[in-house]
């Protein structure tokens, strides 16, 4: 077995176009998704460049001949993003790499949080036929098969093919800027967050914390190996809403209601309301008068005083207000359920 080395040479002129074969798996849509994402220091050009799918076997020119040209050349032709550049396809494989993971390499990003996962899915695909129906790769590779010979008209068969390879991109967007946010969330979290620990009738503890951000993956953060296993997060939004979320596993929709019950008397009183509410309408799902501000969900855990994506009056309860309820209110909970079991 020969040794196969990775060397990446950096253009000398700006790259206009970068060509990807037909009928592309992920691995190359990544690839060429990263270049022209991060690649612009390393590869001048590539943030604008055309994104072009054309058949490996009417390319005539060399991976170094077509760069000078200023077109860049992914998983195919033997260049450096090409993981199996001794004979095409069917040629020795660089073990653990994809077109996707060298680009990445060469970037400087392969361990960055914003594409980390994203390459990693792509080398694991590389490597394995092992798919689920509804994942982006397969789904990607189905879009190629089955739409495009459908389609009579080589212009709209051409159109289709770059509007698959949009939505791809819009995806990779989306899913990046997810993993990024939820790096973020480790700065966040240390910036600004306040804890409280209440002993549960079963000798465990209940991991309360209050975070102030703007950040919508933080309550999962919160709630993960990272962040402490945190039960109940208090996520301030800057504009001021709060949202409280819940793990199920460790709190049931019973004390979630109690806290709703609790926090709806304290907006009542703050806003002056003075009419007569019951207990059952003080825990009943969606809005209630005089405390408009807050919603609730019974089945899905639900508090909240607006989202991120959608807008309410701002609570006027101070977050230290809201902290004091949420614990005062489970701390209840607690002590009438272990009195009731007795």
């Amino acid at each position: 077995m020969s040794n196969i080395s990775v060397q990446v040479v950096t253009p000398k002129n700006t790259v206009t176009h970068v060509w990807i074969h037909m009928n592309p798996d992920i691995d190359e849509i990544v690839a060429a998704w990263l270049i022209m994402n991060f690649g612009n220091t390393r590869f001048p050009g590539a943030d604008c460049a055309e994104l072009k799918l054309v058949d490996p076997t009417k390319v005539t020119s060399s991976y170094h001949a077509l760069l000078a040209e200023g077109t860049l050349c992914i998983g195919f032709g033997g260049g450096p993003f090409d993981e199996h550049p001794e004979a095409g396809d069917d040629g020795e494989r660089i073990p653990n790499e994809s077109a996707a993971s060298l680009v990445a390499r060469a970037l400087g990003i392969r361990n960055d949080a914003a594409v980390k996962r994203i390459v990693d899915y792509t080398v694991k695909k590389d490597h394995s036929a092992d798919t689920h129906e509804f994942e982006i790769a397969p789904l990607l590779k189905d879009a190629f098969r089955f739409l495009l010979p459908e389609i009579g008209d080589p212009e709209q068969a051409q159109t289709k093919m770059y509007d698959i390879l949009q939505a791809a991109m819009v995806l990779l967007d989306g899913f990046s800027r997810k993993d990024s946010a939820y790096d973020r969330c480790r700065e966040e979290y240390l910036l600004d967050r306040r804890e409280t620990f209440v002993n549960k009738p079963n000798a465990k503890v209940l991991r309360i914390v209050s975070v102030v951000s703007n950040n919508p993956v933080m309550q999962k953060f919160c709630r993960s190996s990272e962040g402490g296993f945190c039960g109940v997060v208090i996520q301030t939004i800057k504009k001021g809403n709060v949202i409280i979320f819940f793990d199920h596993r460790q709190v049931d929709k019973d004390m979630v209601a109690c806290i709703m019950h609790d926090i709806r008397i304290a907006q009542l009183n703050a806003n002056n309301y003075r009419f007569l509410v019951s207990r059952d309408q003080l825990t009943q799902d969606g809005s209630i008068e005089g405390a408009q501000e807050w919603y609730f969900e019974y089945d899905k855990y639900l508090i909240a005083n607006g989202t991120l994506t959608h807008s309410k009056l701002p609570t006027s309860l101070s977050r230290e207000q809201i902290e004091l309820i949420v614990v005062d209110a489970i701390v209840a909970y607690f002590d009438r359920t272990t009195h009731f079991q007795q």
